[in-house]
């Protein structure tokens, strides 16, 4: 009974949105170096928000932006962005993290890439 109740008082804690609200402000960094908050950054544009949690999520991250750029990529009213959510004691290694992502992703897609540290919990 417990358990059941700690489930209850988790669920009334997440804030859910519906159709037409607005998205929740997240801040980070692009690979260049430079500050993000969305959902700013993709201000009059369709945003594909592809979040990862995990270290083995950028699989499906990747697959997902892979699709959504030939489905869209020639759209200039269409964009994406890559979100490694890190938390945790990862935050400590953010300069080998971040180093290892630029070198694993094109220069080109570095404004696409949004690292955050910490704050995670809510999303």
């Amino acid at each position: 009974m417990m358990t059941l109740h700690m489930i209850l008082m988790a669920s009334t804690m997440v804030q859910v949105l519906s159709p037409g609200e607005p998205m929740p402000v997240l801040r980070g960094e692009f690979l260049t170096g430079r500050q993000a908050v969305l959902p700013e950054a993709s201000s009059g544009k369709v945003a594909l928000l592809a979040l990862g949690f995990t270290y083995d999520s950028r699989f499906a991250v990747e697959a997902w932006v892979g699709r959504f750029r030939k489905e869209f990529g020639a759209n200039p009213q269409v964009t994406f962005y890559e979100v490694p959510m890190i938390g945790g004691m990862a935050q400590l290694g953010k300069w080998f993290i971040d180093s290892g992502m630029r070198k694993g992703t094109p220069v080109k897609d570095h404004e696409n890439v949004i690292t955050v540290y910490g704050g995670t919990e809510p999303w």
